[in-house]
């Protein structure tokens, strides 16, 4: 019994020292395990992504409102104007004024179902762009940017800085960190440019003239000249397309975006080629005897286009319109679609 005693007590001493020596072990081999060591260690790729996080987040940008510090690279964009500049650049704005689009249809054309609409341009609702987290805004506006630029980092952008398209491009994608994109959008608008002026002079004989109208006004009959807006610029400046001489010393020359005729003095501004502005849903009121005795008309050079497509002023909304423009001249579509 004394010897079965003695091989208990062993036993349970050598027991007890096991155990002792496992929990020396145990928290040394949770916390240091060759597994944990590996996944602890960084690989050359992730030493990479740490010196790519490394890099400032943000850059500092020169504006009309001083200097104003934004993300580089941002996500989610709010802009209540320039929609077709960011699109142009390959960025998606996450929220739109819905104003822009009911007269912007090229933009919407291009635009996903899933933006979100923060009210009308005038007025903005603060709390919806607030509600969309923005980690960018852009703005056309220097009144706007106090409020804007308390709920995100706000970028003020007035086209009416710049003389072109291109220089308009040029200068945003300065401010995004986008000249690569920019340089690209500048070079393929200039190839596609000069492909809708090629095809309008193959279809139209040299030295044509042509007048923009509009006729959703009471008693008269709106002329436009080279404005931004209903394609002014797209049809007088890009393509290069002649202006009657009324429409050039009363208005353009002005400096007027438009001028409101009376039908009786109508057809001293009409062209050669008649470009029609009209709204599909509008009923459109006209003197049928001064009509049908414009040059235009008797000759069948009505072009009509749905105003909606060219309300809007931005490189985008310009190619898409000179190119519409352009293929309606060269297969003679006279009907807008």
């Amino acid at each position: 019994m004394n010897k079965h005693s003695f091989l208990a007590t062993l036993l349970v001493c050598i027991t007890l020292l096991l155990s002792a020596c496992g929990s020396s072990i145990a928290p040394e081999s949770t916390n240091s395990s060759p597994a944990a060591a590996v996944d602890a260690s960084p690989s050359p790729e992730a030493g990479t992504e740490e010196a790519s996080d490394a890099e400032p987040a943000t850059h500092i940008v020169k504006t009309s409102v001083g200097d104003v510090e934004i993300p580089l690279f941002p996500k989610r964009i709010i802009v209540d104007w320039n929609i077709g500049h960011l699109l142009a650049l390959g960025l998606t704005p996450i929220g739109v004024p819905h104003s822009l689009l009911d007269y912007g249809l090229f933009l919407r054309e291009s635009l996903p179902d899933t933006v979100e609409d923060i009210g009308a341009h005038q007025e903005m609702n603060l709390e919806k762009i607030m509600s969309l987290n923005p980690d960018l805004i852009v703005t056309w506006s220097e009144d706007n940017y106090d409020k804007l630029s308390k709920i995100a980092p706000t970028l003020v952008f007035n086209t009416d800085n710049y003389q072109s398209a291109e220089e308009e491009m040029t200068a945003l994608g300065d401010m995004l960190g986008l000249q690569e994109a920019a340089a690209k959008w500048n070079k393929s608008f200039e190839v596609r440019l000069e492909a809708a002026r090629q095809k309008i002079a193959e279809a139209v004989p040299p030295g044509s003239t042509f007048t923009i109208l509009e006729y959703n006004w009471d008693k008269t009959v709106l002329v436009v000249g080279a404005t931004g807006n209903r394609g002014g610029k797209t049809v007088y400046e890009l393509l290069g397309l002649t202006p009657p001489p009324k429409v050039q010393s009363d208005i353009i020359d002005k400096q007027e975006w438009a001028m409101n005729v009376s039908w009786e003095v109508l057809d001293q501004y009409v062209g050669d080629y008649m470009i029609d502005l009209r709204a599909s849903d509008a009923t459109q009121e006209r003197e049928n005897s001064i009509w049908a005795n414009l040059p235009a008309v008797k000759n069948n050079q009505v072009y009509e286009f749905n105003i909606r497509k060219y309300f809007n002023a931005d490189p985008l909304s310009y190619i898409q319109q000179a190119e519409e423009i352009a293929e309606s001249l060269a297969t003679q579509r006279h009907v807008m679609d």
